[in-house]
């Protein structure tokens, strides 16, 4: 213990603190890469004895590990207990499990709460009304996403100046629910713009400039020449492997768009041999019962259907439709995709 709290080459300790007031571990030691989780004994144990306010802590690690169940049971708790904010982040950590209905149930709680406590303009009622907005498009209604998002864009650039992180993440998702929503052109044109400004802003390596970049090519992708938008998907992978390494969830996101790529230009033997990959890859980061890994799931079926593996893609279409059933939400869109998919096969 005197080893791991003395202070070596000028910094602080492993540890900081002492016996009658307890210990932390250094910033340092906590931000090491490739620590392993925390496990689940442990994770459980530390829950029934934690104030509120240390489980929200801990729902906010669990939350930012893609941990989402973990995220919820613990923010659950600090909820309960009445820990600030627990009852915003337990929405978001609800609707990036798989349940988006509910989080907007939430989320519209936490709106109506921050607006009269805090006002309309508020950094904290805007944020809340951007998580609303999202999850409202998550859950299948995109136009209504869209037309929050331009009400909202409009409020972060009176409240918050055009520069602002808030105002260019609203920007990019009234862009994107454009696009989900059918006006794939018109949202080319807002994330042609609002690229340049985050380039202006941010600089090319910044992990949103990435994510810019990858909603720009997709949907500009549908109007330009296959092989360009692949020349462009291409080119945005090399630097995200670049600047955010080859397990990072915005990287995997541009794999998932590659292969959706290839598969839409035919190369179905490509495009499942990318699936295969993007479901282990994304099960290994995110966990098997993540949306992303269920989405992905089903593209690989997709891709086996392409291939003439139909009665394969049809266990596998029964097995994504029962974990989809237990994992998300009733109705849910990948449930929705998986039924009808299956019920195609098995008519023809």
């Amino acid at each position: 213990m005197r080893w791991a709290c003395q202070a070596a080459y000028a910094t602080s300790g492993l540890l900081v603190g002492n016996y009658s007031q307890g210990y932390a571990a250094f910033d340092y030691l906590l931000n090491a890469p490739g620590l392993p989780p925390v496990p689940d004994h442990l994770w459980e144990a530390l829950l029934t004895r934690v104030e509120p306010a240390d489980a929200y802590d801990m729902g906010l690690a669990a939350h930012q590990a893609n941990q989402l169940s973990r995220a919820v049971t613990a923010l659950e708790r600090a909820r309960a207990g009445g820990a600030a904010g627990a009852d915003f982040l337990l929405a978001i950590a609800v609707g990036d499990r798989g349940w988006p209905r509910e989080a907007v149930r939430h989320l519209e709680d936490v709106v109506r709460a921050r607006h009269a406590a805090l006002g309309p303009r508020h950094p904290d009622t805007l944020s809340a009304r951007h998580q609303l907005a999202f999850f409202t498009g998550e859950a299948g209604d995109t136009g209504a996403a869209e037309a929050a998002f331009r009400r909202l864009v409009a409020d972060t650039t009176a409240a918050l100046g055009p520069d602002h992180t808030d105002t260019l993440a609203a920007r990019h998702q009234q862009a994107y629910f454009m696009g989900e929503a059918g006006d794939t052109r018109t949202a080319v044109q807002l994330l042609e713009a609002l690229l340049r400004d985050r380039l202006r802003r941010e600089g090319p390596d910044h992990p949103q400039v990435l994510a810019t970049r990858r909603s720009l090519v997709w949907f500009r992708g549908l109007h330009t020449e296959p092989a360009a938008a692949e020349r462009e998907v291409a080119e945005l992978l090399r630097d995200a492997r670049r600047c955010l390494g080859p397990d990072d969830p915005h990287t995997l996101a541009i794999l998932s768009t590659q292969a959706a790529f290839a598969a839409r230009a035919g190369r179905t033997d490509e495009a499942l041999a990318a699936f295969t990959r993007l479901v282990t890859d994304r099960g290994r980061v995110l966990g098997a019962e993540h949306p992303h890994v269920v989405h992905s799931r089903l593209q690989r079926c997709q891709a086996l259907s392409a291939a003439g593996r139909t009665e394969e893609a049809a266990a596998e279409l029964a097995r994504v439709l029962r974990d989809a059933e237990r994992i998300l939400e009733p109705g849910h869109r990948h449930a929705a995709t998986a039924r009808s998919l299956l019920d195609r096969l098995r008519q023809t």
